[in-house]
Order: C-alpha cells, then structure tokens, then sequence
C-alpha cells in the first residue's frame, strides 16, 4: 500500500511562482510513483493550478503564514494583538475544515514545504501523523521576517517534529538544528540527470535570473556590469534580466549608470528560462543571503558558467571556486566577469565540473530515493 503525504505550499502568488515551489514540485516527482499525493495551498493561486494540472489532488484553505515582519513588532501591542488574534482564528477555523475533511482519510506524512508556515506542525497534531519540516529560507536575513510567535518557540516545533530537512548546512546552523537526529542537510533536487547541455560558443550577454530587488543584488549587476562596459571590447554585451521586478525599482536601476540603459534587457517572468542559460556568457547569483540557489543549480545543468556572491548557500554550491567563480563586491564580480569572457577553458571547465556536481547532489533520480528512506524512517517501515 502506497503512503500518503499530504504537502503544503505556503505560495499564493497568482501569477508566478516561487523556487521553493519549483523545488516541490521536483520531490513530488521523484516521489509520486510510491506516494499517493495530496498538496495542499493557501488560496486557487498559480501553485493551486500547477498541481492541479499535473494531476494531484488539490484542497485550497486559507491558513496563516507563521511569520511577520521583522521588526519589534511585540513593543506595539495595538498592531501585533489584531494579527494575532486572526492567526489564531485562521489556524482553528483551517484544522477543524480538515479534520472533517480528512475524517475518514489516513494521511501518514505532512511534509511542508518552508520554515515561514507552521500550520503543518499543528495539522500533524490533528490528524495524528508525522510532520516533516523542509526548511529553504533565513526567514530574516533573506526576507526580512521573522517567526509570528518568536525563534524560540519555532525552533521547539521544528524540533518536535519527525524529520526536518535544511537545504544547506547554514540554514540547519541558523535553525540550531545541525546535527541533530532527526535532521539532514539535503539539496533539493533540480533537473533530471539527463537535463545536462554543453552549448557554446556562448552569446554576449550576462543572465541574471529571479526576483529583481536589492535583497538579491541587482545593484550588484548593474554597477559590476557598468565597470564590465567600460572597456571598448565589451560593447557589444548585454545584460539581461529574467522575473518581475518593480517599475519604480527598475528605473532606478537603470539610472545607476544613465549610459547602459541600451544596454539592459528587462524580460520579465519567463516560465521556461532554459534557453537563456544554455547561451549565457555566464550567470550573475548575486543575492546576499540566498538560502540555496535553485537558479544557480539550473544554471549548472544548463551548461552556464556561474559567478557568484560568496555569502550564504551560493559559497557552498560554488566552494573553492571548482565549479564557479565567487566574489565578495561588485567589483571582483566585473573582475570574474573578465575571466569567464577572456578564457573559454575556464569557463569550460567550471561547467564540466558543475554539472557532475549538479548530477551527483541535485538530480531527481537520487534525491527521490533519499526523500523516500526519510519517510520509511519516520513511519517505521
């Protein structure tokens, strides 16, 4: 008999969707052939429909999120009680719709899917199963959030819950939970072993790829892209931008260096960002405090040289600079931008060792067996 996992997704984004997304839809795959699926959202948002399409069974409630904004928000007792008091009633309101719900139904996993949900935690309690915690985000060194009820008490759910799952060993260490029984450091797994490409010669152009805000260094970009553009063998490069950006914050952007603007592409979300990496002169991982980088992996597998900021998961995908190049400003980045573009050996090189990196530590093939020896473990079988 298969077992069933419920999965819950903390994105309500209609539009577009999050890695963390992306990346649960990969362990859904590497999965579905020994679980039955059940996934469950916040609102019909754009994750909603993606399952929805892929076959799953979906159920949409509006549970809260276990986080707020990162400010002594508790020293304002006028603003915090309110939120408060609609966390409690949201929370109450949700676990009683799925204990009728699920009244006659045995789901043995609640696996959630990011550390700014603990809806799970308490839904595991009502439904008599074991909870899996997957924890991708700093929460308040990335988003500038921090948990509703305060670290100490998230930390003592994630703890007394079954398994907890840290993309990277910083964000188990920022959790205090390295090393613990019941916790991995695991990578989420990005492509299939078979989604490897080796395009070149490269087209003359810079990729950047996510979310366009400070937090992920887009000023970064711009300005190791300005000192790039100064040299008049570079000029006819380009830099291109991929995922939504605001228009106020783009025109800031842009005015960064006014002389560029010709330069840069502002493409929006794209749902299939292949092509784009596979021709990449090289892709920019600028974020500050990047919990993973499932663009960074993609760009592995898709065959770009990858420079990147050496902070966070980025200086443990990119570690000794064998399978990419790090930089701590936006001027080693120029300088990194100099190497990839003069030495086609290198950059060669840093793939062939990127992608045998990626195939090893991020494929589908591998990581589902490791998601599965996770449950058997919790369940005892």
């Amino acid at each position: 008999m298969k077992m069933t996992v419920l999965y819950i997704s903390h994105e309500k984004s209609k539009s577009s969707m999050l890695g963390s997304t992306l990346s649960l839809s990969n362990l859904i795959d590497s999965v579905k052939n020994k679980c039955d699926i059940i996934v469950l959202t916040p609102n019909k948002g754009k994750s909603y429909y993606y399952f929805k399409e892929q076959g799953y069974r979906c159920i949409s409630l509006p549970f809260p999120k276990g986080t707020i904004s990162n400010k002594n928000i508790f020293r304002n007792i006028i603003v915090f009680l309110p939120k408060l008091f609609v966390y409690l009633i949201l929370n109450i309101y949700c676990l009683l719709c799925l204990k009728i719900f699920f009244l006659n139904k045995r789901i043995d996993i609640i696996h959630t899917n990011s550390s700014v949900i603990d809806f799970g935690f308490y839904l595991s309690k009502v439904l008599r199963a074991k909870h899996i915690w997957h924890l991708r985000e700093f929460q308040n060194l990335d988003f500038n959030l921090r948990p509703f009820l305060g670290w100490k008490y998230l930390r003592t759910l994630i703890k007394k819950s079954a398994y907890s799952i840290a993309i990277t060993e910083p964000i188990a260490r920022h959790f205090k939970i390295y090393g613990l029984k019941n916790n991995l450091v695991l990578g989420d797994a990005v492509r299939k072993i078979t989604d490897t490409y080796m395009v070149w010669p490269k087209e003359k152009y810079f990729l950047f790829c996510g979310h366009i805000c400070k937090a992920k260094g887009a000023e970064i970009a711009i300005n190791a892209f300005s000192l790039f553009m100064k040299n008049p063998q570079y000029s006819d490069f380009r830099l291109v931008f991929l995922g939504e950006v605001d228009n106020k914050y783009k025109d800031f952007l842009l005015q960064i260096d006014s002389k560029l603007k010709d330069k840069i592409d502002f493409l929006g979300f794209k749902k299939d960002v292949s092509s784009y990496f596979k021709k990449a002169s090289a892709f920019l991982m600028c974020s500050e405090y990047e919990g993973l980088g499932r663009v960074t992996i993609e760009a592995m597998f898709y065959g770009c040289p990858v420079i990147g900021r050496n902070t966070g998961g980025t200086s443990v995908l990119l570690k000794n600079n064998e399978n990419g190049l790090l930089f701590d400003d936006f001027n080693e980045c120029y300088m990194n931008m100099k190497k990839i573009c003069n030495n086609i050996s290198l950059a060669k090189e840093k793939v062939r060792n990127a992608q045998y990196f990626v195939k090893e530590n991020f494929s589908e093939e591998k990581y589902g067996k490791k998601i599965l020896t996770i449950y058997h473990q919790v369940l005892k079988i």
